[in-house]
């Protein structure tokens, strides 16, 4: 918490699947703060544990950056995760009808209840503390069809909302359009929210000692991009050319 790191959360390990965490050096004589992602596993049990290395912070999230802005803009991106929201809408909408048939015969088997509630009583030949009993009982399943037909109002909205929602790619084209000046004028807090919902995950595999190693990049709609350590770190503003391979048509 009140780490300026943009990618707490995104960042993982590639060689123990630990999250990387904020790691920072100062000179005692200067108090700039040099930030860098360092795994939790080192930090808790030592590098014995873990071979990786410190990443500084500067050059991923610029690069980082630079990447998410540019697959906003993809064709091949828009194209994925409209794909997936589809999808993700249809598996929905499968999930709340099995509810509301659930539902539906929950409603059936208390109003059945009741009905035979009612026909007892009207028999007129049971005791009064026995009708009582069965007022109170019947009041309690008019309790119980009252909560269903809320739920079942309750899910017939959602269902129409998702049905709507469903595939409304012009609002999402239109929201990606707009996404770099969302995101420059952002707090930090929020731009981490918008690198999620573009990239899912950061595996870094370098190890310490080593000038090696690679970044993978995980983006939604399952598009996919791995860089050598050298094209990500000291190559601010060297020109960035993703082209990320999208594993969903």
């Amino acid at each position: 918490e009140g780490s300026p790191l943009l990618l707490l959360g995104l960042t993982k390990c590639g060689f123990c699947e630990a999250n990387l965490t904020t790691y920072f050096t100062s000179n005692g004589k200067n108090p700039l703060k040099h930030y860098y992602y360092k795994c939790t596993t080192v930090i808790k049990k030592g590098s014995h544990e873990c071979p990786s290395r410190l990443v500084p912070a500067k050059d991923l999230e610029e690069f980082t950056q630079g990447l998410m802005l540019h697959t906003v803009k993809e064709k091949g991106f828009f194209d994925a995760i409209t794909s997936q929201i589809r999808d993700n809408s249809d598996d929905e909408l499968g999930q709340m009808a099995e509810e509301r048939q659930r539902l539906s015969g929950n409603l059936a088997a208390v109003q059945r209840k009741a009905d035979n509630l009612l026909g007892n009583l009207a028999d007129g030949i049971i005791e009064k503390a026995a009708k009582r009993r069965m007022g109170k009982m019947l009041e309690d399943m008019e309790n119980q069809k009252a909560a269903i037909q809320r739920a079942t109002a309750e899910l017939d909205t959602r269902m129409e909302e998702v049905s709507e929602n469903k595939f409304r790619k012009q609002a999402l084209n239109q929201v990606l359009k707009e996404f770099e000046t969302l995101y420059g004028d952002a707090p930090v807090e929020n731009k981490t929210r918008m690198l999620k919902t573009v990239i899912s995950e950061i595996k870094v595999s370098a190890k310490s000692g080593e000038k090696e190693g690679t970044f993978e990049f995980r983006l939604r709609g399952d598009g996919k991009l791995v860089r050598r350590w050298n094209q990500v770190i000291n190559q601010r503003g060297a020109g960035l050319t993703p082209r990320v391979g999208w594993l969903r048509e």
